[in-house]
């Protein structure tokens, strides 16, 4: 079998743009569980309070 690429238009290999998508990754995965958090907070509090 042929070996076959994906290639992305714009990626880079280098390793500073690696490091940098894996932040953004990082960061975005941290704003789902703050936004998750939050949400579970308001949802207890109005059915505790009921």
């Amino acid at each position: 079998m042929a070996r076959q690429s994906i290639a992305i238009v714009g990626a880079r290999t280098d390793p500073a743009s690696i490091t940098q998508a894996f932040i953004v990754a990082i960061l975005c995965i941290a704003c789902c569980l703050a936004a998750g958090a939050a949400l579970g907070i308001t949802l207890a509090r109005r059915s505790g309070a009921g």
